[in-house]
């Protein structure tokens, strides 16, 4: 029997503003996904990388992101989701990139989590 092979995924994190990003996504996240495993925060980037060697990048522009793989996308905002209006050309960017490279199953590429 062959050994599961593990994949560094990259996770993107789309928000209405940076800002909004990095100050409470991230933060939401760090407590989700156990705070512990981050083993390099990069506030400057907008990166946060996992022991188990995946990382989430904040998406604010398609620039970030271009030439880049995604398996998953976090799309935030509170509970009005005026994200879907603002970032509409960089929400259908990266989901042709998930389609085209992700290795996660297409019912878990694109998770909404709503900030308070």
């Amino acid at each position: 029997m062959e050994p599961i092979q593990r994949y560094q995924l990259t996770i993107g994190v789309i928000g209405r503003s940076p800002r909004i990003i990095m100050e409470q996504a991230f933060k939401l996240i760090k407590e989700m996904e156990n705070e512990e495993l981050v083993v390099k925060s990069s506030l400057y980037s907008g990166e946060l990388y996992y022991s188990d060697s995946s990382r989430y990048r904040m998406l604010h522009d398609q620039n970030k992101f271009a030439g880049s793989r995604l398996d998953q996308i976090i799309i935030c905002d509170d509970k009005r989701w005026n994200v879907y209006d603002e970032k509409q050309e960089l929400i259908e960017c990266a989901k042709y990139i998930l389609s085209k490279y992700s290795c996660v199953p297409e019912e878990f590429q694109i998770i909404n989590l709503e900030l308070p």
